[in-house]
């Protein structure tokens, strides 16, 4: 990266679906897009849409995803932004994004990681071989060689603050274990909305990024997240309690990142509720 030169803010369309299997959060990000596109100036990585997804590494559609995390890459090593929005997409979209930010903070980046899955699963222990579930594996340094090479850096485990994680496999439960990841259940965050924010201060870091899958948010208290989704889980946070959690973060710590990924398409006559989540995206860190 030339240090002596970065843009304020990059906006990245980066409408992945590979890592998720399936095309249906490439349909939910280009709608998504299309609400927010005159309000936002969006830089794009473009993906392919109809083709065959072919497993090697362990990983469905891995020639695909390697390819996009590669130009991403390339993408951010030119525009070196101080601040970067993706909007996807699968949950795979984040990791170069935030291995650029580590980098360019030297390591004082905590990210808070809004999901019901840890996605901390690698190739081998993945059930489904889908990336999706290996995003924040890979960020940890632990996946394909080559997608982990294609990072900028590696995260370390005391980095990471999973927050409203719910839904965790066998070998994810004994890896954030043993690697002592913090978790915050949607109980702690609802009851205290200032856990992260006082956990982050408390470990010294100064600069947050945000990875927001939909799948965090409650499907009693926001009915709509079972037509945006596709895993809704139960327990999950409402949408007060994720305004709440942005705002503790903004009023004393530095976002330099926040994204949304991971939705689908809804059903018609159901579509106000994108408005909604884009509305969020964009006055998130206005």
């Amino acid at each position: 990266m030339n240090s002596n030169h970065f843009s304020e803010d990059l906006y990245l369309f980066f409408p992945q679906w590979e890592g998720s299997g399936e095309t249906n959060v490439y349909t939910g990000a280009m709608m998504l897009r299309h609400i927010l596109e005159t309000r936002i100036p969006f830089t794009e990585i473009e993906v392919e849409v109809s083709h065959e997804l072919r497993v090697e590494q362990d990983i469905i559609g891995y020639p695909h995803l390697l390819g996009y995390a590669q130009q991403a890459r390339h993408l951010l090593s030119t525009k070196n932004p101080r601040r970067i929005f993706p909007l996807g997409g699968d949950c795979g979209i984040d990791v170069v994004p935030i291995s650029f930010l580590n980098t360019r903070y030297n390591g004082d980046l905590a990210v808070i990681w809004l999901d019901a899955h840890a996605d901390a699963n690698t190739p081998q222990s993945s059930p489904s071989k889908t990336f999706h579930g290996m995003a924040l594996r890979t960020l940890l340094g632990e996946g394909a060689p080559e997608l982990v090479a294609s990072s900028f850096s590696t995260l370390l485990p005391h980095q990471i603050f999973l927050a409203g994680v719910r839904d965790l496999d066998l070998p994810e439960q004994q890896f954030l274990t043993h690697a002592q990841v913090r978790i915050f259940t949607s109980e702690q965050l609802t009851a205290h909305a200032n856990a992260l924010k006082d956990e982050i201060k408390k470990q010294g870091f100064s600069h947050v990024y945000l990875h927001f899958d939909v799948d965090v948010l409650d499907p009693v208290s926001f009915p709509s997240i079972k037509d945006l989704s596709r895993y809704p889980t139960p327990g999950g946070i409402a949408m007060q309690t994720l305004w709440q959690i942005h705002h503790s973060i903004t009023s004393s710590l530095s976002p330099v990142g926040w994204s949304l990924v991971e939705v689908i398409s809804p059903n018609a006559g159901n579509t106000h509720v994108l408005e909604q989540l884009a509305t969020f995206y964009a006055q998130a860190f206005k």
